[in-house]
């Protein structure tokens, strides 16, 4: 493990930076997930950790508690333990009712889960398995002195991903996701910026409807991302 001396970005930050340079930084954002979706998989239908290992006990799309889930060795059997992980959690939310939750099941609740396996089959390599870091948030991004670029502007920095610990080969639109609900945005034009300069340069197509989907699935059913 090295030391890497550089800034990590932070709220307060990233709202000090330009437009300007937040597209730049958002543009290397995207040339590094470019990067990382070019590693293959053991094989072309894995779906899991490196060393065939399966996801983590806390990982972002599946897992029961702390138990190991997977490897996968196809799409639809990691769709069947996400929606049975989900069912799992929605379970438990009505039995323990945390705060803000009433005990009932709601109506959407059941739109979700009904439509769960049409609404993220494979279309157009949606369900690929890609390389994903899969924690991409500004407290995991730094900038570092360029050796090759002698600017100070933080913008001009090279860009690092760090934390990399439920990183894995998930489908192609699990980074799409797992970036809508981290990246920062107040408003529309600055909530889009990052999605449309990645869409350019790294997660390519960005799998809106299928990241949207899995998010509300989240959402009322109780899963993590």
């Amino acid at each position: 493990m090295d030391f890497i001396d550089g800034v990590t970005l932070n709220d307060d930050m990233w709202e000090g930076i330009t437009p300007e340079a937040k597209t730049k930084i958002y543009d290397k954002l995207g040339e590094q997930l470019r990067l990382l979706r070019s590693i293959p998989p053991p094989h072309p239908s894995f779906y899991g950790r490196v060393n065939n290992q399966g996801y983590h006990p806390f990982g972002m799309v599946v897992g029961h508690g702390k138990h190991v889930a997977g490897p996968f060795h196809t799409y639809r059997a990691f769709l069947e333990y996400a929606i049975t992980t989900l069912e799992y959690r929605l379970v438990d939310r009505c039995v323990n009712k945390p705060i803000g939750c009433s005990g009932k099941i709601d109506p959407i609740v059941q739109l979700l889960a009904s439509n769960f396996f049409q609404n993220l089959e494979d279309t157009s390599g949606s369900g690929e398995p890609k390389f994903s870091h899969m924690d991409i948030k500004l407290d995991n991004i730094m900038l570092v002195p360029s050796a090759s670029n002698p600017s100070d502007r933080i913008e001009d920095h090279d860009l690092w991903l760090i934390d990399w610990e439920y990183s894995c080969w998930l489908p192609a639109w699990a980074e799409a996701a797992g970036c809508l609900r981290r990246l920062p945005g107040s408003d529309t034009e600055e909530r889009l910026l990052p999605q449309w300069r990645m869409s350019r340069e790294g997660i390519k197509p960005f799998y809106w409807g299928q990241a949207g989907f899995w998010m509300s699935c989240c959402g009322y059913l109780g899963g993590t991302l």
